[in-house]
């Protein structure tokens, strides 16, 4: 490791452009083949794959808006279902698939929800009629290239050097983000794709002349494209797309690009404006967020009790669980983000502000540092992957600075050897798995006990009336034979239905929800029972 930052920062740069980008692509190659070691490794699927797999499934369905297995006639709760048709509901037949409905419809339903058009094509040519995970590891890998790809050339744009174009994409490729969303068959590492396009444009951009005024606009649609898929796919972004137009509408107006700015800012403001206005409530959330968290959903709940309940403690607080979980995830341990953090201050200070002090530069840091106060105060280190899309862009700005801080130590040994370890340490997290998140290897064992258990009667425990908590049946129809049969037990209805049920069952229920007492006190013992990341499967018999 050392050794290979000598030699790229050695005197005079001797390594050629050519020679660079082999290097680069060597690099990305050992990071996808560092995937499908983790994904060959996976010993179950998060939950929220499932909901992948069945939305892909539904996604060609004219008759609902959003169309789940509860909408269907077959389901019933409290009452026995094939796991073949589960099963089918979580895989795609060909005939079914988006080849085969009409052009109006596919074009409108991608603009819905692209990622799933896409991920029904792949399963549809690769996996017809499997539940498979590889289809969408491999959306994610092509996903994760582009990333890359437009990561290399927007550094290369920004900075013109080779050896931070190289140093990002090793940076980010090598991030335990990075790693864990593409092992994760959801719309992740494709929201990050979309964005890095966005920013991609935007550097193209800025270089343009006044009288270049169609390849502007083009790019802006390309962009605002972007832009509106990535939000499609996933809400969360919105919040850094606002901030970054905003920015560069800014930097347009301090340089006193007028027809520019008028070419770029209200397209981009409209454009934004409408799809904000019609397509969710963030304005509601803005301007009475009391009022809205009474008819918010998902992701919104958390986020509104958290804007509600922000003051000055609390933001300290969010602010250092932002900070451990960025150090963990993108530098491998937080202890190794602050040295970073004190490389950045240092080389700041040494460079008298130069330090990122393009317009590109600015606008990318900036966007970056207000969307990490806005992650922040809507608490959305909750869950890791929702500013996953933003690692990237905190590689593009960690080259630049570690690149910059060898250089103004004229190329000292420490420094090198400083920034050999803080790559090291990335390399370490996701090579070793410490932080390669949804992997689960343990439990292969477990689930292979079941799976050759033969058992054909298995119970599966809801706890959400409104059926809102389907992955489990989900998660016992992947794991048994299409010949088994399963029952969506609602957990206040186990003591009416337990004497109707068979002698010997398998209870599937999620570890902070255990039902197995109930099932005792109703003639049951437990034979053997077997736990996973998330569920616990109790073979009874009475």
């Amino acid at each position: 490791m050392f050794l290979m930052i000598d030699r790229l920062f050695a005197h005079d740069n001797k390594i050629d452009i050519s020679q660079q980008q082999k290097i680069g692509v060597f690099v990305v190659f050992v990071q996808v083949l560092l995937v499908l070691v983790w994904v060959s490794r996976q010993g179950s699927l998060y939950w929220d794959t499932f909901y992948s797999f069945e939305k892909t499934h539904y996604i060609t369905d004219t008759e609902y808006g959003n169309h789940y297995i509860n909408d269907d006639k077959e389901y019933s709760i409290n009452q026995w279902l094939g796991a073949g048709y589960v099963q089918y509901t979580l895989f795609v037949d060909r005939r079914e698939s988006v080849f085969f409905v009409k052009l109006p419809f596919l074009a409108k339903t991608f603009l819905k929800d692209p990622y799933f058009v896409l991920l029904n094509a792949l399963e549809a040519v690769f996996s017809p009629r499997q539940v498979s995970k590889w289809p969408g590891v491999w959306l994610n890998i092509g996903s994760f290239l582009v990333s890359q790809f437009v990561l290399w050339n927007a550094v290369k744009k920004i900075f013109r050097d080779d050896n931070k174009a190289l140093l990002a994409i090793v940076m980010y490729g090598f991030s335990g983000m990075a790693v864990s969303m593409a092992t994760y068959v959801r719309f992740y590492s494709f929201s990050t794709m979309l964005l890095m396009l966005f920013v991609g444009f935007h550097v193209i951009m800025w270089d343009l002349q006044t009288e270049d005024w169609f390849k502007r606009l083009l790019f802006e649609a390309m962009a605002l494209l972007s832009a509106y898929l990535s939000v499609r796919s996933t809400q969360l972004t919105l919040f850094f797309y606002s901030i970054f137009i905003i920015i560069y509408g800014i930097a347009l107006l301090s340089h006193r690009h007028i027809t520019k700015f008028i070419l770029y800012f209200f397209p981009m403001l409209c454009g934004g404006g409408i799809y904000i206005y019609k397509n969710s409530y963030y304005l509601d959330m803005l301007f009475d967020p009391s009022e809205t968290i009474d008819v918010a959903i998902g992701p919104a709940i958390w986020m509104l009790d958290s804007y509600l309940s922000l003051n000055p403690i609390a933001f300290i607080n969010r602010l250092a669980h932002t900070f451990l979980y960025m150090g963990k995830y993108g530098f491998g341990f937080w202890p190794v983000f602050l040295l970073f953090v004190i490389i950045f201050v240092y080389t700041m200070i040494k460079t008298k502000g130069k330090l990122l002090s393009g317009t590109m530069e600015k606008v990318i840091l900036s966007s970056f540092a207000l969307f990490m106060v806005v992650a922040t105060c809507f608490n959305f280190y909750v869950q890791t992957r929702y500013t996953s899309y933003i690692y990237p862009i905190l590689a593009l700005i960690s080259a630049s600075t570690l690149v910059a801080f060898i250089n103004i130590t004229n190329k000292s040994v420490y420094s090198k050897i400083i920034v050999g370890f803080i790559i090291a340490s990335i390399v370490y997290s996701s090579v070793s798995g410490l932080r390669v998140d949804f992997v689960f290897s343990q439990d292969k064992e477990p689930l292979q006990h079941v799976r050759e258990s033969g058992i054909e009667d298995v119970v599966a425990i809801q706890q959400d009336i409104h059926n809102l908590d389907a992955e489990i049946i989900y998660e016992a129809a992947y794991n048994l034979s299409a010949d088994a049969r399963i029952m969506p037990l609602m957990y206040t209805d186990i003591d009416e239905i337990c004497p109707s049920l068979p002698d010997a069952i398998l209870l599937v229920n999620r570890l902070d929800f255990d039902q197995t007492k109930e099932f005792e006190r109703n003639g049951y013992e437990i034979e053997w029972q077997e736990e996973t990341y998330c569920y616990r499967y109790c073979y009874m018999k009475r």
